[in-house]
């Protein structure tokens, strides 16, 4: 394996994907009105039943371009994003590092450390062509994402168009994004190359319709036409033998399991365990994996892979997965760390009102909110839902949890990240308003 393709599906849930076989409870938001997002439109019993039946007939999971590529790697099961919001988990990615290592620990002011190496940075060392094309400028270059790509490529979709404004448009569709990675594809195939695709189209939008699971698997749908482009380009080219293929998902999304409306006010699985497939095998079977893995993971992995030489001082938070997957124990207690960041108003969106990290293993979930110092524990073996806090019920699980919490971020202010200067926070507010964060 010698090229390596990474295709991110934003806030996707792996419910969108046909290979996990994981329906949606419900195709339709529990708090969130089909017409009308404010209330007052939201559907009566018997509407759901007469409508729903025929949206869940056209709305299941049908990925099969995705699910060829499943079929040749290994699908994880307990994969979790280490912040439900678009540039801090792709940070993760691109890093190897938790935020509190990487720098990005909320929407506006943070950019990526300076001093921090990424997969792209790594992988032009070894002589590959790089380039990234987004969906979204959520992962604009104000955050310090593009380092490393020679080409980080982000050209509006006039089919987003914001009527009545003067705003700038901050998103593109699939088709947008696939025709211009294909075109550098072909400038590029004789070389060594990483590509980085990232698909926005399923990420909730201004229109009510769009916080519905039914409209996120029409909308992934779309998206595994474009995959099957790609991948039908590997071929046809003699390359696809030669291609590791990452798909995954920056964070999931909530659709009111908890009564949250967006992905980012919460660390609940549904906005934080995540769709994750590795192909890195010429000819393999399809595998899945229970072992709990972090888009921490990513990176440190791919450079095992593709045998890339890393300056002798740099480090990871995460592991190379390949080799850990197989032992029990470590599989049984490793931990994942994830932590989320809510401005205090869109008015004052580099103040936060909020702060909460977890640990995780897959017997247990503690969260803690650090401004009212808020504890919450899962048992998550009994309780997959996350319904019911047991933290006054097991105190030294806690407390271990938190002493553990404490072990790994050293680095526990924002002193870790770079400084955006004023053009670049500008910029960021005025995509993040577009987008409907702020």
């Amino acid at each position: 394996m010698r090229n390596l393709v990474i295709i991110s599906l934003d806030c996707v849930r792996r419910e969108s994907l046909s290979c996990y076989g994981m329906p949606f409870q419900s195709i339709f938001h529990k708090k969130v009105g089909l017409f009308d997002f404010f209330g007052g439109g939201f559907l009566s019993f018997f509407v759901k039943l007469v409508f729903g039946a025929a949206l869940k007939k056209r709305s299941k999971s049908h990925t099969p371009a995705i699910d060829q590529i499943a079929s040749q790697g290994i699908m994880f099961l307990n994969a979790f994003t280490q912040a439900p919001y678009t540039p801090a988990a792709h940070a993760s990615l691109f890093t190897g590092l938790n935020p509190y290592s990487h720098g990005i620990r909320r929407m506006v002011g943070l950019k990526l450390n300076s001093n921090v190496l990424t997969l792209a940075q790594a992988l032009k060392t070894q002589g590959y062509s790089t380039a990234g094309f987004l969906g979204s400028n959520a992962l604009g270059k104000e955050y310090g994402l593009d380092r490393g790509f020679d080409l980080y490529d982000f050209s509006p979709d006039q089919l987003f168009k914001n009527f009545g404004d003067s705003m700038k448009i901050y998103q593109r569709n699939c088709k947008n994004v696939t025709s211009n990675a294909l075109r550098w594809l072909e400038n590029n195939k004789n070389n060594k190359f990483f590509l980085f695709v990232h698909y926005f189209d399923a990420h909730e939008n201004d229109s009510s319709i769009s916080y519905h699971p039914f409209w996120q698997m029409r909308k992934v749908s779309q998206i595994d036409t474009e995959i099957g482009a790609i991948s039908k380009f590997l071929f046809n080219n003699n390359l696809y033998d030669d291609t590791v293929i990452v798909i995954l998902s920056d964070h999931g999304n909530s659709f009111g399991e908890h009564g949250e409306i967006a992905h980012k006010e919460y660390l609940y699985d549904s906005t934080v365990r995540i769709p994750l497939i590795l192909r890195y095998k010429k000819d393999s079977e399809k595998q899945t994996s229970l072992f709990p893995i972090g888009i921490v993971d990513i990176f440190p992995t791919l450079a095992r892979i593709l045998e890339c030489n890393l300056p002798g001082d740099n480090k990871f938070d995460g592991i190379n997965i390949l080799t850990s997957m197989g032992n029990k124990v470590e599989c049984s207690t490793r931990s994942i760390y994830s932590e989320t960041a809510l401005e205090k108003s869109s008015l004052y969106p580099e103040e936060l009102r909020s702060m909460s990290m977890s640990l995780r293993t897959l017997k247990w979930k503690c969260v803690w909110e650090l401004f009212s110092k808020k504890v919450e524990l899962f048992d998550l073996q009994k309780d997959p839902n996350e319904v019911r806090d047991v933290s006054q019920l097991h105190p030294e699980i806690v407390h271990e949890f938190y002493s553990r919490l404490n072990k790994i971020t050293p680095k526990s202010n924002d002193s870790v990240g770079s400084l955006m200067n004023e053009v670049e926070k500008k910029e960021i507010k005025n995509t993040l308003k577009s987008l409907g964060y702020l």
